[in-house]
């Protein structure tokens, strides 16, 4: 499990299960078993690529993954999403390019 701390001092653990697996395809669309996939025995990371460059689809991406903390934490709105878990997992990660 990786953890990181938002901006406001909040530490988040992304847990990726079964579950996890099925939230993000029902609110998001995205099968995250498929992140990386290989085709003719090279790797595609299509949805890799789409989530690096649609802040609007990794943001509900990350409030998929942290829904169930959110919740326990109370922070509902996915604009407050943005602010709390996006920019600082983008940071965490390293930013694409």
């Amino acid at each position: 499990m990786k953890s990181f701390t938002d901006t406001l001092g909040r530490t988040w653990t992304l847990v990726v299960n079964v579950a996890t697996l099925k939230r993000v395809r029902v609110l998001c669309g995205a099968d995250l078993n498929c992140i990386i996939e290989v085709e003719d025995g090279k790797p595609e990371t299509r949805l890799l690529e789409k989530l690096s460059t649609d802040p609007v689809l990794l943001v509900d991406f990350l409030y998929a993954v942290c829904k169930p903390e959110c919740d326990r934490k109370k922070s509902p709105m996915k604009i407050l999403a943005l602010r709390w878990l996006a920019m600082p997992l983008i940071c965490y990660l390293g930013a694409p390019g």
